[in-house]
């Protein structure tokens, strides 16, 4: 069965997306959400003192933790892959997508998203979103339809991750 073609407003995103330098895109005029381990959006205090990043552990109890928390992505991801189609993108889109099909991919690109080696960007078709890693163990999510927000708050909830 093809692929189905790309959709335009999936299009537009991933283009500002891959604009270097960029502020973050927004949808209908709205910044992004963030999927993060911590129940509202950090301050530049906070952030300093509370955000944690794979590249600046500083030891093996930091590792630790750090696993603990990117577990909580890696494990909603993986409900989402059980349960609907995810398509995977490149930055810039130059490849074409494609569907997420085996378990060791998905967990692949999470992990070195999340640990700030290679971003990812998924589309989760039944949510209508893109999902972009982002610094300090963290991602940016974008509805491309606002009702589904609800539910997939609850859904970040139930991992252990709040929809700031």
């Amino acid at each position: 069965m093809p692929f189905p073609p790309i959709e335009p407003a999936v299009a537009a995103l991933l283009q500002q997306l891959s604009a270097p330098d960029a502020l973050p895109p927004t949808v209908a005029g709205l910044p992004p959400r963030l999927l993060s381990i911590h129940d509202h959006r950090l301050s530049e205090e906070e952030a300093a003192s509370a955000s944690i990043s794979f590249p600046t552990l500083a030891s093996l109890q930091d590792y630790r933790f750090y696993r603990s928390e990117e577990d909580k992505f890696i494990t909603l991801l993986a409900a989402l892959f059980r349960t609907t189609e995810v398509v995977s993108y490149e930055l810039p889109p130059s490849a074409p997508a494609h569907p997420l099909e085996t378990w060791p991919h998905l967990i692949e690109l999470t992990t070195a998203g999340l640990r700030e080696q290679q971003p990812f960007v998924f589309y989760i078709r039944r949510y209508h979103l893109l999902l972009a890693s982002a610094p300090a163990l963290a991602v940016a999510v974008y509805f491309l339809e606002l009702r589904h927000e609800a539910a997939f708050r609850k859904l970040a909830r139930a991992y252990g991750l709040y929809l700031v």
